[in-house]
């Protein structure tokens, strides 16, 4: 991801002086992003909108000029709670998947059921229409 975030940042691969003050940002953001409530699996995939997260959180904090931090921190901000949202939205999504299966499964059990019941009416119906004839 460091390398990732150099270029992001306008930064060659060949220039090295910041990429101990890099790493420890790219770790705090990750740090921050997981204590945010976004999803461990999301950190470690290092999805693209992790990835564009680190790389706001990065650029508020790198170098001398500190007059646009405010507004790089108002982009992360703004990104994290949207991958929080994403984490929740996905775990809504699984659980409705989870409910229309166990619909789907329930109203196959009814369907057998009625069925069940259906062919015994009916055996019962012969049952009776047999006995009347022999009478």
């Amino acid at each position: 991801m460091l390398d990732l975030i150099k270029t992001r940042c306008g930064i060659a691969a060949a220039v090295t002086v910041y990429d101990d003050d890099i790493q420890s940002y790219i770790e705090d953001a990750l740090e921050d992003l997981k204590d945010s409530g976004v999803s461990s699996t999301l950190l470690t995939e290092e999805a693209p909108c992790v990835v564009t997260a680190v790389t706001l959180y990065v650029k508020a904090y790198l170098g001398n000029d500190r007059s646009d931090t405010e507004k790089y921190m108002n982009l992360y901000r703004q990104k994290a709670f949207r991958l929080m949202l994403k984490e929740a939205d996905e775990e809504t999504d699984e659980a409705v998947e989870t409910e229309d299966t166990s619909e789907t499964t329930d109203s196959s059990e009814a369907e057998e059921e009625t069925s069940d019941t259906e062919e015994s009416s009916e055996e019962t119906v012969s049952d009776d229409a047999a006995e009347e004839e022999d009478a």
